[in-house]
């Protein structure tokens, strides 16, 4: 008897041994083949001399989906240079809508300022954008929108340009160049602009549909209601003004002063879809009862636990299961248990959870269990920081976590009995 049960134990170890050799060389394999691809795409994505393409893609199209799907910014040349496949695969998405770059990283300043305004803006410095529209890398079926924010742009090449692009909205960064430049030719959408410039645009005041104002006057509003198709509006800190015009029909509205009540004199805002505000203590939400078309909210503030009863007062006007995206400035990223409870009424509805602190982190939630998916970890913090932050992890957080971007390089998260394990596969290239 004890030989038969003898028997069937070392049958068992022996099952789980060649189980154990099995995946052992699954995981030598998968190894050597993410060691490849970082090491191809190393090389492709720094040799950036002669345009490829004419040649076929190096890595397989599902690669390509997963490396740049997950970017939050990249270079739209060298995608273009190195991925054959990239109109098939949905990127272009990335020349949806450009802001061509100044030599002093305008793009990037203007980021930094308004991030709700650009952050779905793809950043080309002027010499790869030169060489995109040469070699007819862009598409006019898929270029919505053009930021020409470069004074090396003749007014020969803006009209033939627009001629090739007949489709293709223009925004404006608004200077005298520009007014001696753009004529009705031009379809400009977009304007950049001091309160006192909107008057040189009303030439264009049926077509535009975006508008951000970077200084304003009292006298803002009355210049602003020439512009009747207006439907997205940043503005500054908000003075305090008599405004007797029609109330505009605005589909998002970008406050990034303190929140001042003499904006709903102007604003339906029982029209709105996404606002962006900076919440204060004892803050009154009541105009949130009104926001039926609300799905998109984005709060900037510097948050503290004495804040929570106000911001949840604030949040309580709001209609139970109406937001699909949340944006919060300001909040500690790794203490969301009061965010989570205050936010608990949109659970059923909300898709989209994004927590920034200072513009230096960002964790994006696909839900508001904390299922996270991909994060981003722009500046501010060390690699090593980073690799110390992923050994306190117990093995029950961030299940799904697949991507981090750190700095601008890809880690591919690995999970293996409860311990993560990272890989990076993409060098630097923003």
């Amino acid at each position: 008897m004890n030989d038969e049960v003898l028997s069937r134990l070392m049958a068992v170890i022996e099952n789980q041994q060649r189980q154990i050799s099995h995946q052992q060389e699954i995981l030598d394999r998968t190894n050597a083949t993410l060691d490849a691809i970082s090491s191809k795409m190393g090389e492709l994505l720094l040799d950036t001399s002669k345009p490829r393409r004419k040649q076929s893609s190096p890595l397989p199209p599902e690669i390509w989906c997963e490396i740049f799907e997950n970017l939050t910014q990249v270079d739209i040349l060298v995608v273009c240079q190195v991925c054959q496949e990239w109109h098939r695969l949905g990127l272009t998405k990335l020349q949806k809508r450009i802001f061509v770059d100044s030599p002093e990283s305008a793009f990037k300043v203007a980021l930094a300022i308004d991030c709700e305004f650009y952050r779905n803006y793809t950043g080309v410095n002027y010499d790869s954008f030169m060489q995109l529209a040469g070699e007819d890398y862009l598409d006019p079926r898929y270029v919505k929108e053009i930021v020409f924010n470069n004074p090396c742009f003749s007014p020969r090449f803006i009209y033939k340009f627009s001629e090739k692009f007949p489709y293709t909205d223009f925004s404006i960064i608004s200077s005298s160049y520009y007014k001696n430049v753009v004529n009705d030719k031009v379809n400009v959408r977009t304007l950049q602009v001091e309160c006192d410039e909107l008057s040189n645009f009303t030439q264009w005041a049926g077509s535009i549909r975006n508008i951000n104002i970077l200084k304003e006057t009292a006298e803002t509003y009355v210049n602003l209601s020439k512009f009747h198709n207006l439907k997205r509006l940043a503005l500054p800190d908000c003075p305090v003004v008599n405004y007797n015009g029609p109330k505009m029909l605005l589909d998002s509205l970008v406050l990034r002063g303190l929140f001042n009540p003499s904006v709903l004199k102007f604003v339906n805002m029982s029209h709105l879809r996404s606002l962006h505000l900076t919440f204060e203590r004892d803050m009154s939400g009541k105009f949130l009862k009104r926001m039926h078309r609300l799905t998109n909210l984005s709060i900037s503030f510097d948050w503290h636990d004495d804040l929570v009863p106000s911001f949840e007062y604030f949040m309580s006007h709001l209609k139970r299961n109406i937001l699909r995206f949340i944006r919060f400035h300001g909040i500690e990223p790794f203490n969301l248990t009061e965010v989570s409870r205050v936010i608990s009424s949109q659970r059923e509805s909300l898709q989209h959870l994004i927590v920034a602190h200072k513009f230096a982190l960002e964790i994006v939630f696909f839900d508001i269990t904390a299922v996270i998916r991909n994060m981003r970890v722009d500046e501010g913090y060390r690699e090593e920081e980073i690799t110390e932050w992923f050994k306190s992890f117990k093995g029950n957080q961030f299940p799904n976590l697949k991507y981090v971007v750190v700095n601008g390089k890809t880690w591919h998260i690995q999970r293996s009995l409860g311990e993560y394990l990272y890989r990076k596969v993409i060098v630097d290239q923003i």
